[in-house]
């Protein structure tokens, strides 16, 4: 499920839905209780192979993440937020745009490369 959306996504630097909504999903997959269904939630993000992280929208949009489609979600709601390289990279070159010393950090370490 979770890999779907990322590939539909293109494993951009956005949240890929909100911890509720990833439980909801799992509870009505799997016949599970809300409490079940978070735990297992909670359990996915520990799989490398997903590479994914549960984060609060604050800490996400600080980060660098592309909020877009979560700027009504409650300030505690909890997002799954994918932390492949791709996104990870695409989240540094936002948060470079208004750090001049990141920005030129980052254009030594690409050179590098």
């Amino acid at each position: 499920m979770f890999n779907a959306i990322m590939e539909t996504r293109g494993q951009i630097n956005q949240p890929l839905m909100t911890v509720k909504t990833a439980a909801d999903t799992i509870s009505a997959m799997a016949s599970v209780e809300d409490r079940s269904a978070r735990a297992y939630t909670d359990q996915l993000c520990q799989v490398k192979a997903l590479e994914m992280e549960k984060m609060s929208k604050s800490t996400a949009a600080r980060l660098g993440y592309v909020m877009d489609n979560y700027q009504q979600a409650k300030s505690a709601e909890k997002l799954l937020v994918p932390t492949t390289a791709q996104a990870l990279r695409l989240c540094l070159e936002k948060v470079a745009l208004d750090n001049d010393d990141l920005r030129g950090q980052l254009r030594t370490m690409m050179k590098g490369k």
